[in-house]
């Protein structure tokens, strides 16, 4: 059977390590999905500080105005592509529960690849700050 035009887009957010680890894969930009509505950017970069800190220059929730949480996704992006593959072995499929602050949530953390790469075009679709924005 033919794949969707859906299907076809969602398959190239898939993340391929070992096209990342070739180098054939340069995409640095990834979507973070399954985040507790109540995580602040603070808990998801205290999580992603644990494997990757110092490896990501932007990082942050949309904000979710009617009850002031998170959307329950987020977007991180990468300084070089090969970070992608430790945080991808790590948090890709990391169940909330096992975060002291969140036993209470049977949500796991899925990661694929941005739509979009380019941070200020997510910032500006999600209305949205950077976490990183003066650190």
């Amino acid at each position: 059977r033919t794949p969707t035009e859906a299907e076809a887009k969602e398959n190239t957010l898939r993340i391929d390590l070992g096209a990342v680890e070739s180098g054939a894969d340069r995409r640095t930009t990834l979507m973070m999905r399954n985040i507790p509505n109540l995580a602040t950017n603070s808990d998801v970069m205290a999580l992603v500080d644990q494997v990757v800190k110092g490896q990501y220059s932007s990082l942050f929730l949309p904000e979710d105005r009617t009850n002031g949480g998170n959307m329950g996704f987020g977007f991180i992006k990468f300084t070089e592509p090969a970070s992608i593959i430790p945080f991808m072995h790590t948090l890709n499929g990391k169940k909330w529960c096992e975060v002291p602050k969140f036993q209470s949530s049977d949500l796991a953390l899925e990661i694929r690849y941005s739509r979009y790469q380019a941070t200020k075009k997510l910032l500006k679709k999600w209305g949205c700050t950077d976490a990183m924005e003066g650190q």
